[in-house]
């Protein structure tokens, strides 16, 4: 979910790290939590897959995070687990 001022949260199921709140976090956040990775970028737009979430930022700028295992976070396949938001370099 998106504040209105541009602050990314989320909950729910996180085996994979697709919440974005770092490694070592809960496999389950049971109430909305404030991405804090994110919290220096204004936010327009997310989407979440089973495993993985994307992040819009102001300016076209995207950031992914979650399972990785087959490059659909848009990163590195020598990264397979990305448990906070990392910028998509490619675009």
């Amino acid at each position: 979910a998106l504040s209105q001022t541009g602050g990314a949260y989320t909950w729910g199921a996180n085996a994979a790290g697709q919440l974005g709140h770092g490694p070592g976090e809960d496999a389950q956040v049971l109430a909305p939590r404030r991405v804090q990775e994110l919290r220096k970028v204004r936010i327009e737009a997310a989407a979440a897959g089973d495993t993985h979430s994307a992040f819009l930022a102001q300016g076209g700028v995207l950031y992914t995070c979650g399972n990785n295992a087959r490059g659909q976070c848009g990163h590195s396949l020598l990264d397979p687990v990305n448990p906070t938001p990392r910028k998509v370099d490619a675009l």
